[in-house]
């Protein structure tokens, strides 16, 4: 059984609020610092979040509206515009190590949707879907009684000390369902090439009496071997050596100086508000937009872009191109 479910709760036990660490958690003057310093380029970015979700329907609407077209504009692009608006969310909170990463999830979706736009466009977008729908049938082998996947699976939920089934006698049904319904889907004539070659992938990378590979991502079994080497193809890899790099360190917990700095009389915490960093943060998302609405004008509706470019030099131009930079300084207590 977990350590937390076994915690006793005293009879005569009171509940007393928490109160946040005066130091370590500021909830007012960090938004405050970002609307004073910020305050053009929290505009803007918002705006860009309003023109996201108006190109979504506008992009679709001029497109063929064939799979290509729903996983671009429907799926990467809506997704990018989701994590643009969790980007602005945080940033007007102060939250700025944390809003590394909705900008790290927004520059995946630019790539992809620049990759599949660039070349093989219906072909791409159909190894996209597919990936999702086998990761789909996954949880439905897990979930469904007597399947390898989901022995493994119920051996590793024991560490919760819950029996899967206990209190959902529909589970079993639910998830063989699921597989039925991801196996008709892959089954069909437009998708059974690529459901072939993630089988193929995964079969060459199966070593005797060993279990099989995780199901791999999309773009690995179309010769990706990395998100990296996708933005190399594209001239991206400066941005994402920079600004993605970032994000992976916050995502994998891996980043020191963003939370402590180290100095010869001991060590300072910084607060867990941080506004370090906020300069290349906006400087990296803002330009990933840009480029992103680039992309897909220039594909969808490339009348519009002489438009977009008047719209840029007379609006975005200056708060773009002016982001202040701002020193922050650690103020929690020093540790010997």
């Amino acid at each position: 059984m977990p350590y937390w479910r076994s915690l006793r709760v005293e009879a005569d036990f009171e509940p007393v609020p928490e109160l946040p660490h005066k130091t370590l958690l500021d909830r007012e003057g960090p938004p405050k610092i970002m609307a004073e310093r910020y305050g053009p380029q929290l505009i803007l970015l918002s705006e860009l979040v309003n023109y996201t979700s108006n190109l979504i329907p506008r992009a679709f609407q001029s497109s063929a509206q064939d799979l290509r077209d729903l996983i671009v504009c429907m799926t990467l692009l809506k997704h990018f515009g989701v994590m643009l608006d969790a980007v602005d969310v945080l940033v007007r909170a102060g939250s700025i190590t944390a809003a590394h990463l909705p900008a790290r999830a927004a520059f995946e979706a630019s790539l992809y949707i620049e990759w599949i736009l660039v070349a093989d466009g219906e072909k791409k977008a159909t190894y996209y879907y597919v990936g999702h729908v086998r990761a789909e049938r996954l949880w439905g082998r897990r979930a469904a009684k007597g399947r390898p996947e989901s022995a493994a699976f119920i051996d590793d939920m024991k560490q919760l000390g819950v029996d899967l089934y206990s209190d959902r006698a529909e589970l079993d049904y639910e998830a063989r369902k699921l597989i039925a319904d991801a196996d008709s889907v892959l089954s069909q004539s437009r998708f059974a090439e690529a459901n072939s070659m993630f089988e193929s992938w995964i079969q060459a990378r199966t070593k005797p009496g060993k279990k099989h590979p995780h199901e791999p991502e999309w773009y690995k079994v179309l010769g990706k071997p990395s998100i990296r080497s996708i933005a190399k193809e594209l001239m991206r890899l400066p941005d994402y050596i920079v600004y993605y790099g970032n994000g992976s360190q916050v995502m994998h917990a891996s980043s020191t100086k963003d939370h402590v700095e180290f100095q010869k009389d001991g060590a300072v915490a910084h607060p867990m508000r941080n506004l370090a960093g906020a300069h290349n943060l906006l400087n990296g998302v803002l330009s990933n937009a840009l480029h992103t609405f680039v992309r897909v004008l220039a594909y969808y509706r490339n009348e519009e872009l002489p438009r977009f470019g008047s719209q840029y030099l007379q609006e975005w131009r200056t708060p773009f191109t002016q982001i202040p930079r701002i020193k922050i300084e650690a103020s929690a207590a020093k540790r010997p």
